[in-house]
């Protein structure tokens, strides 16, 4: 049985969900656990520190080989901007962390090839 485009994405989500349900439980193991519950509605917006933050957490932690460790880099992340930026209430999910990952990828190899034809 063939799994549609619908199906596969959503085996996706909810596979990052649980690594990152999996990663929270571990960290209330060692006493530091904090589910943090953003304001519904609350839209967050990238910027310069957060993306910089991002990609260098993403090349520490290396989440491409172990796709569970998105939760890792959304926890790092979120905790490094929370005491950078005074904004307790800010939260990044382990999907938004890869979306915006690839988007920034993406980005850059769209460059590159524009570099290249010239």
């Amino acid at each position: 049985m063939a799994l549609n485009f619908n199906q596969v994405i959503l085996e996706d989500v909810l596979s990052d969900v649980e690594a990152e349900k999996d990663f929270l439980n571990q960290l209330e193991g060692q006493g530091e656990a904090e589910i943090p519950v953003s304001p519904k509605g609350k839209k967050n917006y990238f910027n310069y520190e957060l993306d910089n933050s991002l990609l260098l957490e993403s090349t520490t932690v290396n989440p491409f080989l172990d796709q569970t460790k998105w939760a890792q880099v959304s926890h790092n992340v979120t905790q490094n901007y929370r005491s950078i930026s005074k904004d307790s209430s800010f939260l990044l999910s382990s999907r938004g962390c890869k979306d915006r990952v690839n988007l920034l990828l993406k980005q850059l190899e769209a460059k590159e090839e524009k570099k290249l034809k010239r």
